[in-house]
């Protein structure tokens, strides 16, 4: 019995085979669209671009390092308009502990004062002036014997002391010299102006400009020139002297002490004594002048600088304290005030509002001289002869130490916003960077993170061209519908008015409507709308003035769809089964006529981010200190030559958010065109 192949398999017949093929279900029109969007690679950049914009906007409080609304504590001056070159921390800065400035020389240093951005040195015979932004020798006042002591006044007016005489300089001359006292050590202006002190170890002169005050009784009558108005003799050598900030009242300090010294009515008088049981090492009056701060054996304590003049607070340590310190500012409403002194090798900072000790600092072996708390009592610094230390008021956590072989005479916190000190050794004055913070895109003029603001200038930027074009889209869609559909008086009507907008140039036509528009009508938007409440009001009216130049655009395209869609014999056919004209015109002829409408929306939100930019650039949109990009072009455009990339990065931030939204309507219109699916 053979064996045989099995019968090949039958090939099923070709209506078996449609039995089972598969049928494939009709693409919805929005999958369709999507997939003719990735085809075109221009959409596909301008959806990537668009998804990071909106990212960024989303997660802007989560990205920013800084608030982009407040001003920046205790940060090198790179935010201020006068500055020599600009310092982007994308591409690197200075950190902490390097040297911003270098003045040195051969002779030994005297003395170091700040004023304006404007460093006075004395050195041997001469007081020397620089630039400290740039590192310039502005010019040099010579004497013919060293100068003992040198002060800066408001107005640029430089009081020396050499040889037993005194000199006041204005515009690099001498305009008064007279004798004084012996062995000038110190001298000091007033606030003022009107007068200054010259001081030896135990004397203090009082000296008086008659030229301000005929009625002094110190002045002789007719007498326009400075006069000594009295001596303050004291009983021992004195350890720190200031003049008050609002009046010409003067404190000493001298043995165990504290003198308050007037001279109004031209009598030098010791009006207010304040008692230790040991040595005074420190006096000080606080920023407003209203209290003033002394350290007196292991006590550091605070007075009223007024009368009664008496004791506020008493802080206690272990050990003899020195170098008392203030730091001041307001948080929240809150005054936040802290109080320094130093110990042996320990820094101890107290917090004035709770009374405790919120601080204890070491600085190792180093026995410290002094210690300072910067402006705005963000971070401390202390120094011993050769070292300064310089720590972060948040954590205590050490920032710089930095070590030299020159003994520190003297350490100055860099006014008004500190992050840079002055440290002044024997022969040199140095600047110094205290901080370590890192700004990505530098500082605005109003010291302000640029980064930050940028960040948030994508929520405010994509905020109004979204809203704006929302609001017109509605507006101007019902209308051209209304319009289209009616015909007749209501179709010629509304259409004419839209003429009317479109004769305008559509910034012009803006400006007038943000002119017209009041503070009111913003808040009531404000007030009604949750979308309207994270927006200033001069935004909101800039909103609005963009969504009524826009919505004659969108009634012409709804209109001329209407025209074309109502004559369809469908519409027809609904009109035949009874359907009212609002159901026929809604339901029926709008989703017909929505494809150019989302084209032209989505090229109309670039037009409206662009318009709204313009606005607050000329001022009439975004106030500060809203971060958005049209106002930050305004107010940095005095920088451009100085600081060119506060200009440029908003301006980039404009010009992507422009295209990414120009490239996605070209986008869309490629994909509902159906033209060019067939």
């Amino acid at each position: 019995m053979g064996i045989t192949d099995s019968a090949p398999a039958q090939e099923p017949a070709p209506e078996q085979a449609r039995a089972f093929d598969i049928i494939q279900p009709p693409k919805g029109p929005w999958r369709e669209t999507f997939e003719n969007l990735l085809r075109t690679p221009s959409a596909v950049v301008g959806m990537i671009l668009m998804g990071f914009l909106i990212t960024i906007a989303l997660l802007a409080p989560l990205i920013a390092p800084h608030d982009p609304f407040k001003s920046l504590l205790d940060i090198p001056q790179e935010g201020a308009v006068r500055r020599s070159s600009p310092c982007i921390h994308l591409l690197g800065c200075p950190k902490a502990g390097d040297t911003l400035i270098d003045i040195s020389g051969d002779q030994p240093v005297g003395s170091v004062q700040l004023n304006n951005e404007r460093l006075l040195l004395t050195r041997g015979n001469a007081v020397e002036v620089w630039r400290v932004e740039n590192e310039e020798l502005l010019f040099t006042l010579t004497h013919d014997e060293p100068v003992t002591a040198a002060s800066w006044r408001s107005d640029q007016a430089i009081l020396t002391a050499s040889d037993n005489k005194l000199f006041i300089w204005k515009e690099r001359r001498i305009i008064e010299e007279f004798e004084s006292e012996d062995n000038v050590k110190f001298v000091l202006w007033s606030n003022d102006g009107t007068r200054f002190i010259s001081a030896n170890d135990r004397a203090i002169s009082f000296w008086f400009d008659c030229a301000t005050a005929d009625f002094a009784p110190s002045c002789p009558m007719g007498t326009k020139e400075w006069v000594k108005e009295g001596v303050a003799e004291l009983e021992a050598d004195w350890t720190s002297i200031q003049w008050h900030s609002d009046r010409p009242q003067l404190m000493v300090a001298s043995g165990n002490v504290v003198q308050l010294w007037d001279s109004t009515a031209g009598v030098v008088r010791a009006f207010a004594t304040l008692e230790h049981d040991e040595p005074v090492t420190s006096a000080l009056y606080n920023k407003r002048g209203t209290r003033i701060l002394t350290t007196s054996g292991s006590t550091l304590r605070t007075w009223w600088a007024a009368s009664p003049f008496e004791e506020i607070q008493a802080f206690q340590y272990s050990a003899p304290l020195t170098g008392g310190s203030w730091g001041e500012q307001t948080l929240g409403g809150r005054e936040d005030v802290r109080l320094s002194a130093v110990s042996g090798n320990h820094l101890i900072v107290w917090d004035s509002s709770s009374g405790e000790q919120s601080a204890d600092l070491s600085a190792g072996d180093e026995t410290l001289i002094a210690g300072v708390v910067s402006p705005l009592a963000t971070q401390y610094a202390a120094y011993s002869d050769t070292t300064l230390y310089v720590w972060n008021a948040a954590d205590g956590e050490l920032v710089l130490t930095q070590e030299a072989e020159a003994a520190i005479r003297n350490v100055i916190w860099r006014q008004p916003n500190g992050g840079n000190v002055i440290v002044h050794r024997e022969n040199s004055a140095h600047v110094i960077k205290t901080t370590n913070f890192q700004y990505i895109l530098g500082i605005d003029g109003s010291v302000r993170d640029q980064f930050s603001r940028l960040l948030y200038g994508a929520r405010v930027s994509l905020s109004v061209g979204v809203l704006s074009v929302s609001m017109a889209i509605i507006l101007g869609t019902v209308a051209g519908l209304v319009a289209g559909y009616v015909g007749g008086w209501t179709d010629n009507v509304i259409m004419r008015v839209m003429d009317v907008m479109l004769a305008f140039p559509s910034l012009i036509l803006a400006i007038a409507v943000v002119t017209i528009l009041g503070a009111d009508i913003a808040e009531f938007f404000i007030r009604t709308i949750p979308f309207f409440g994270f927006l200033d009001p001069g935004l909101v009216n800039a909103l609005i003035a963009i969504s009524v130049v826009f919505v004659p655009a969108y009634a012409r395209v709804a209109r001329s769809g209407v025209l074309s869609v109502k004559e369809y014999d469908f519409i027809e056919a609904y009109r035949a089964l009874g359907a009212t004209p609002g159901r026929i015109l809604f339901r029926r002829i709008l989703p017909n006529v929505l494809a150019p409408l989302i084209v032209q929306a989505t090229l109309g939100i670039g037009t409206a981010i662009l318009d709204a930019a313009a606005l607050s650039f000329l001022g009439l949109g975004a106030q500060p200190p809203i971060a958005e990009w049209g106002r930050m072009l305004s107010e940095e455009r005095a920088q451009f030559q100085t600081a060119p990339h506060l200009v440029l990065f908003p301006g980039l931030a404009i010009m992507i958010t422009v295209l990414a939204f120009n490239l996605l309507g070209d986008g869309l219109r490629d994909a509902l065109d159906p033209r060019l699916n067939r």
